[in-house]
C-alpha cells in the first residue's frame, strides 16, 4: 500500500511526480484565480491581469518546487521506499481510517501511476516535442514578418509613432512599416520593436483611428508583453494536459488587450475613436496573426472588447 509516494529516486520518477501533482496544483491555482477574478470583476483590467499571469506562473513555480522536493539522486527507492510510505500512512491515520474504502482506492490509484509512470512521462515527452515543434516553426514565422514583404511609412506617421512613444515614456526605439504579411496592427520583437500594419491601413482609416492603434501597440512594447508572451506560451506548452492552464492563459490575453487599451486611453485617445477603430480592423481582418505576436485583435475579440 502505498499513501503518498513523494521522493523518488530516479529522474524519470521524480519528474512523472511532479507532473502528477501539478495537476491538482494547477486546478488549485486556477480555482483561486477564478475567485479573485469574480471579486475583482469591477476593478482595473491591470489588476485582473497580474492576479491571471500570477496563478499561470504560480503554477509553474509549485512543480519546480515539487521537482526539487522528490528527485533525490541518492534515495534507495523500490520497496523500502513502498514500506516508508506505508510507516508514514499508518503514523497519520489511525488502521482503521488506513484501512478505509477511500484510502485504499487512493492508494490503488497511486499504486497504478507508479506501475506507469514511465508511460506516462513518454506521452508527456512526446506531447512537448510536438508542440515545441509547432512553436519554433511559429518563431520562423514572426522573424519572416519582421524581416521580409516591409513597406515603408510616410515620414508624418514615423513622427507621429515617436511622438506617442515619448507620451508613453516609451525610451526604445520603435521601427513602424506596413506589411504584405499580415491581417492586423501587430508588434514583433522585444529588443528591438517592429510594429507592423497591413498594407492599405493607412489609405483605410482615419488618422485618429490610426493614432489610437499605433497607441495601442505601444502599450503593448511598453509593458513588454511580446517577452511574457513568449514565457507564458512556454507554460502552456509544459503543460499542455490540462484546461487550467489554458483557461488561465485566455483570461491573461485577454485582459492583456484591455490592459493595452488602457493604457492607449490614458495617452490621450478617444475611447470612441478606439471602439471604432477596433470595429473597423475586425472588419478589415477576420483572421488573426500567429499566437506569438502581439496582434490588436486579442484572436479575435476586438468587438467584445468594445463593450467593456
Amino acid at each position: 500500500m502505498i499513501a503518498f509516494n513523494l521522493f523518488s529516486g530516479s529522474f524519470e520518477e521524480a519528474l512523472g511526480w511532479t507532473l502528477i501533482h501539478s495537476i491538482w496544483q494547477i486546478a488549485a491555482a486556477a480555482i483561486v484565480v477564478v475567485g479573485m477574478m469574480t471579486v475583482l470583476q469591477n476593478k482595473s483590467a491591470r489588476l485582473r491581469y497580474y492576479v491571471a499571469l500570477s496563478g499561470l506562473f504560480g503554477a509553474a513555480l509549485f512543480s519546480i518546487i515539487t521537482f526539487i522536493s522528490v528527485y533525490q539522486p541518492n534515495s534507495a527507492g523500490g520497496q523500502e521506499q513502498v514500506m516508508d510510505q506505508l510507516s508514514i500512512t499508518q503514523i497519520i491515520f489511525s488502521p482503521a481510517i488506513a484501512e478505509s474504502a477511500w484510502i485504499t482506492s487512493f492508494n490503488h490509484i497511486l499504486n497504478f501511476v507508479e506501475q506507469n509512470l514511465s508511460l506516462i512521462v513518454g506521452v508527456w515527452m512526446l506531447g512537448v516535442l510536438l508542440l515545441t515543434i509547432r512553436f519554433l516553426a511559429g518563431l520562423v514565422y514572426v522573424t519572416k514578418l519582421k524581416n521580409k514583404g516591409h513597406l515603408y511609412v510616410s515620414s508624418y506617421w514615423k513622427s507621429k509613432l515617436n511622438k506617442l512613444a515619448k507620451r508613453m515614456e516609451l525610451n526604445r526605439q520603435v521601427e513602424l512599416f506596413e506589411s504584405v504579411w499580415i491581417k492586423v496592427p501587430t508588434v514583433i520583437g522585444y529588443i528591438k520593436p517592429v510594429v507592423l500594419v497591413p498594407i492599405g491601413t493607412f489609405a483605410a482609416l482615419p488618422a485618429d483611428q490610426l493614432e489610437a492603434i499605433l497607441a495601442h501597440e505601444l502599450a503593448h512594447i511598453k509593458r513588454n508583453d511580446y517577452l511574457i508572451n513568449i514565457f507564458q506560451s512556454i507554460i502552456e506548452i509544459v503543460y499542455f494536459f490540462h484546461p487550467g492552464i489554458w483557461w488561465m492563459g485566455q483570461i491573461v490575453r485577454k485582459e492583456r488587450e484591455l490592459c493595452c487599451d488602457d493604457l492607449a486611453l490614458e495617452c490621450g485617445c478617444d475611447s470612441l475613436t478606439l471602439a471604432r477603430a477596433l470595429a473597423n480592423i475586425e472588419e478589415l481582418a477576420q483572421l488573426s496573426t500567429h499566437e506569438l505576436a502581439m496582434a490588436i485583435n486579442g484572436k479575435g475579440r476586438l468587438l467584445n472588447r468594445i463593450n467593456d
